[in-house]
C-alpha cells in the first residue's frame, strides 16, 4: 500500500513538473514572438532619420529607399505566364514577386486626401470601397487601386493631429501593398503547388508579415 502511494505521489510530482515546463516554455515563445514585446525573432530594424520612421521586418526581405520611397521585397524565381499582361499570347515573367510593398511620406490637404478616395466612372465620381484599418498605432484606410487582381492596395495612416483647416497640410503615411496575382484566388492543388517553389511566401504569410512590419511602425 505504502508503496503504491509512493508511486502515485512521485507520478503526480513529474506530471506537475513536465505541466510547469510547459507552461513556462508556452509563455516564452509568446513573450519573443509578440511584436509589442520588440523582440521578434529572425527581425531586423530599418530606420529613416530622414522620413522619421522605423520598423522591424524580417531577413528574408529586402528593404531598399531611393527618392524618398522605402520598398521592401522578395521574389522568387519561376518562369510562368504574365497574369497582369492583357495581351495575347501573355508575356512571360521569369519571377514571382510574393511581397512588394512601398512605403512614402506624403503631405496633404484633408480635401486632397477625400480626392484620394474618388474615382471617375462614365464621367461620375463615385467613392472607391474603402476599409478602415489598424496596424499597432498606425489607424487609417484602405482603397483597391488595382484592377482584376493585378495592382496595389492604398493605406493612407495619418501621421500628425488633425486641423481644423482644410488648406492645412498633414503628414500622412501612404502604404502601396502589391499581393501576388499569381496566388491570388487559386485552387487548393494550385496552392500546394506553388508551396513547392523553394522560399515562396504565400498569402497568409505575406498577410502576416505585413501585419507585423506596420504593427511595429513608429515615427517621429
Amino acid at each position: 500500500m505504502k508503496k503504491n502511494f509512493a508511486f502515485w505521489t512521485l507520478a503526480v510530482v513529474a506530471f506537475a513538473l513536465l505541466f510547469s515546463v510547459i507552461v513556462l516554455f508556452g509563455f516564452l515563445v509568446v513573450v519573443f514572438a509578440s511584436p509589442e514585446a520588440g523582440l521578434l525573432p529572425g527581425f531586423k530594424t530599418y530606420r529613416s532619420k530622414k522620413l522619421g520612421i522605423e520598423f522591424k521586418y524580417p531577413k528574408i526581405l529586402k528593404v531598399r529607399k531611393k527618392d524618398g520611397v522605402v520598398t521592401i521585397s522578395h521574389r522568387v524565381p519561376f518562369e510562368h505566364e504574365d497574369p497582369c499582361d492583357r495581351g495575347w499570347p501573355p508575356e512571360k515573367a521569369k519571377e514571382i514577386w510574393d511581397f512588394y510593398v512601398r512605403m512614402i511620406i506624403v503631405e496633404k490637404t484633408p480635401n486632397e486626401i477625400l480626392g484620394e478616395q474618388l474615382e471617375k466612372r462614365d464621367g461620375v465620381l463615385i467613392f472607391k470601397s474603402d476599409v478602415r484599418v489598424t496596424y499597432g498605432q498606425l489607424d487609417g484606410f484602405r482603397i483597391y487601386n488595382g484592377n482584376h487582381g493585378c495592382g496595389p492596395y492604398a493605406y493612407f495612416f495619418q501621421l500628425t493631429k488633425r486641423s481644423a483647416d482644410p488648406y492645412n497640410k498633414e503628414r500622412y503615411l501612404r502604404v502601396d501593398r502589391y499581393p501576388a496575382p499569381e496566388l491570388r484566388k487559386v485552387s487548393e492543388e494550385e496552392k500546394l503547388f506553388y508551396s513547392r517553389l523553394r522560399l515562396i511566401i504565400l498569402p497568409e504569410q505575406e498577410e502576416h508579415l505585413f501585419q507585423e512590419i506596420l504593427t511595429s511602425l513608429t515615427w517621429k
